[in-house]
């Protein structure tokens, strides 16, 4: 008896899709746009127009054509279970078909609107997948680890919905006639049998075909993941188990390195630098401008190591980065890094944040402290008491005063003097400078005209600098992290571990979004924003939201 006469696991599914649709906020298209990593691609398909590619976080998209990439599909358009295992385009409905561990998700490309339908749960469907395609049905195979033979679910290839599943042997289905979409794409199986001998651009493949790229490790390798493309049109994309995408013409015959995505995804600092975003993480920097990707990778510079990137502060002509090995800025004479300070400097093991003053001044925050350094080479001062661990969470440079967020409070200090010239706490209340400190952690700040902005676990300060009068905005969702801190408009916006909030000052009222709006993640961890836009770091990639079409 076919398991799908079951009318339970009929209701089941259908429930699954009311919920799966009713989980999208709808927001004008293109709100939230997220930006996976994109480097470990599990499966590919080479349409008429566009190439996509199965990753961790998502469906890239590549438009052969034009030769460039468009909008992923991500969280923000409602794909909710990675990883994503495979993954193909109906060209005559122009649905993107996405299969994850427990899901089919439906992409409707013109619409931009995802629907969801579960796969069958039950120790006979599982194990590794496979995507066949036949005139009325796309199938879903899953091939038992045990041996106990193929089961297979069926979904209308017009109405992606739910048909049936069970043995294949019990289906009506002409087995031969099926299309499986296999990693190898047909016709290109002696390309990827050539590979020990095929050759790619700074890197080569070994004996068994996988991949070695110059500058990295000897045994640092990314195994093929799949080869599509088309061999009447000349062009072959091959993806990799955690070294990203290659492009091959194939007359020409070597594969390049096709960009895309972030060095890594866990966010950890963001700037602007030169029209372009700067992200840093555990693995370097990325470069990014619209669509396209530069990286500077940290393992290809052995005498620094800038890994682990925990702050960028970024000028009109200087880059400054803080890692794991200390503090670095972009060499002027020389394509790479000269190192500003060592952590042996600091006497610290993590720095917290950077912030460049004038005339060469640099202050920098840990956990223990906070020190001034000059761009010589020669510490100026620390600023606070040496025998108490005294942590400095953010620095902030503004017209000669650095805002320091401290487990003590705010304070701020004067370049020109050399001293502090206030302190405020998390109420939004100033004190006297030599009061004794007190516990009272104040994690980031921001100015917004005359008003300085700040964040606590219980919500905002607010500090008019002008009156020296203050208040406090308690969060409706505490207590919370606070992971980033931005300003548009008169709003101010706060990335916590539980999603981002947005406080309207005019109105003194709060609003949550996670990932149901369209984050790609709800444990935030930087923010800026650029041209009309917030950009949200996250521990798995980046969004982007067009913040004047929330509400």
């Amino acid at each position: 008896m076919l398991r799908s006469q079951s009318m339970i696991l009929r209701a089941l599914l259908i429930c699954s899709l009311i919920m799966g649709a009713n989980a999208q906020h709808v927001y004008e298209r293109g709100t939230f746009v997220s930006f996976p990593a994109g480097k470990h691609v599990n499966h590919s398909f080479y349409s008429t127009w566009n190439v996509y590619f199965a990753v961790e976080d998502g469906v890239i998209v590549y438009n052969h054509h034009k030769g460039e990439w468009l909008e992923p599909i991500t969280a923000s358009n409602g794909l909710s279970q990675y990883p994503v295992l495979l993954v193909w385009q109906n060209a005559l409905t122009q649905d993107v078909w996405i299969v994850t561990p427990d899901y089919v998700f439906v992409y409707d490309e013109l619409a931009g609107w995802m629907s969801r339908v579960p796969l069958p749960v039950d120790p006979n469907f599982s194990g590794t997948y496979d995507l066949g395609i036949s005139d009325a049905y796309v199938i879903v195979s899953s091939s038992s680890p045990d041996g106990g033979g193929k089961y297979s679910a069926l979904f209308s290839k017009t109405a992606a919905s739910f048909e049936l599943w069970g043995a294949n042997e019990d289906l009506n289905i002409v087995w031969e006639n099926v299309e499986w979409i296999h990693p190898i794409s047909r016709g290109l199986n002696d390309i990827y049998e050539s590979l020990p001998v095929q050759t790619v651009a700074a890197g080569s493949f070994d004996a068994e075909g996988k991949l070695h790229l110059d500058g990295h490790p000897r045994n640092s390798s990314g195994e093929v993941s799949s080869l599509t493309g088309e061999q009447a049109v000349g062009e072959s994309f091959l993806s990799t188990y955690g070294m990203g995408i290659f492009h091959q013409d194939i007359i020409g015959g070597e594969f390049t390195s096709l960009p895309y995505g972030l060095l890594s995804p866990d966010i950890m600092a963001m700037d602007i630098f030169n029209d372009k975003l700067v992200i840093g993480g555990r693995a370097g920097l990325t470069y990014m401008d619209s669509s396209a990707f530069e990286y500077d990778e940290a393992i290809r510079d052995i005498a620094f190591d800038y890994s682990f990137i925990t702050d960028i502060d970024a000028s009109a002509n200087d880059l400054l980065i803080a890692g794991r090995g200390g503090v670095f800025r972009g060499s002027l004479t020389h394509r790479g890094w000269d190192r500003v300070i060592s952590k042996k400097d600091l006497t610290s093991k993590r720095i917290y944040s950077i912030a460049a003053g004038s005339g060469g001044n640099l202050m920098v925050a840990t956990e223990r402290n906070a020190f001034l350094f000059h761009e010589s080479g020669l510490i100026l001062r620390t600023l606070f008491p040496i025998g108490l661990d005294w942590p400095v969470f953010d620095i902030k440079y503004d017209a000669g005063q650095f805002y320091l967020s401290t487990y003590y409070g705010l304070y701020v200090y004067d370049e020109a003097t050399l001293g502090f010239t206030l302190k405020a706490n998390s109420s939004g209340n100033t004190l006297p400078v030599s009061d004794d400190a007190a516990i009272d952690p104040i994690y980031e700040s921001v100015m917004v005209g005359d008003k300085l902005w700040a964040t606590t676990h219980r919500g905002l300060m607010v500090l008019d600098l002008l009156t020296g009068e203050g208040a406090f905005h308690l969060s409706p969702n505490t207590p919370f992290k606070p992971r980033g801190l931005a300003s548009t408009g008169k709003s101010v916006w706060i990335g916590t571990d539980i999603g981002l909030f947005c406080f309207t000052s005019k109105s003194s009222s709060w609003r949550h979004y996670t990932v149901s709006d369209g984050l790609i993640s709800n444990f935030v961890t930087k923010l800026i924003t650029r041209d009309g836009y917030i950009w949200v770091g996250t521990n798995l990639g980046l969004t982007r939201i067009k913040w004047k079409n929330l509400y």
